[in-house]
């Protein structure tokens, strides 16, 4: 779901972001929907996050030992190296912070100047804070099944502007993956 917002002013009907559909791009906040982040949170679902918060794993703090090494680097000034990268590194959260954030620097083509201090304010703010980073994370994939909704509904809306009937079918069990929803329409 990586889409692309129509641009204020755009008079182009044809294009594969969003919205689709002219009702819409009429709404007053539809603009509101079309950051990437919001865009890319009706990718997730919290089924299988479920299992992991039951089971309470280390990976549930994967996302506040990502933020602490952001802190890190924005306090280098270097915020846009790292905003729209993946860093990929296995098990970050099983890691000891400091070999964490020298592999994510060496990663980025960085040097490696963190000090002792500075990877002990960000353990503490990893233990301290990783539990409302996943309430947080929690609430999000909550409202995941929103987002993806209401860009489904564009795209029908889309084509019954168009003139073809169109309907959401789910077409298996959500349980099995949320992405159980065709959309079927008929051109007459």
């Amino acid at each position: 779901m990586k889409l692309s917002c129509a641009q204020t002013g755009s008079t182009s009907k044809e294009h594969s972001g969003f919205p689709m559909s002219d009702f819409v791009r009429s709404l007053p906040h539809y603009r509101n929907m079309c950051s990437y982040e919001s865009l890319e949170m009706g990718c997730h679902f919290i089924s299988q996050y479920r299992q992991r918060l039951l089971a309470s794993e280390p990976s549930l703090k994967r996302h506040v030992v990502r933020a602490a090494l952001q802190i890190l680097l924005y306090k280098r000034k270097r915020k846009s190296e790292i905003q729209f990268r993946r860093l990929k590194i296995k098990n970050s959260e099983q890691l000891p912070f400091k070999e964490y954030a020298e592999r994510a620097f060496k990663r980025l083509g960085m040097e490696y100047d963190v000090t002792s201090n500075e990877i002990e304010e960000c353990e503490s703010l990893i233990e301290s804070h990783w539990r409302a980073v996943v309430g947080a994370y929690t609430v999000r994939l909550a409202l995941a099944p929103l987002v993806e909704a209401y860009i489904l509904i564009d795209r029908v809306l889309y084509l019954w502007e168009h003139g073809i009937s169109s309907s959401l079918v789910p077409v298996f069990d959500p349980r099995i993956s949320p992405r159980n929803m065709a959309i079927v329409a008929v051109k007459s």
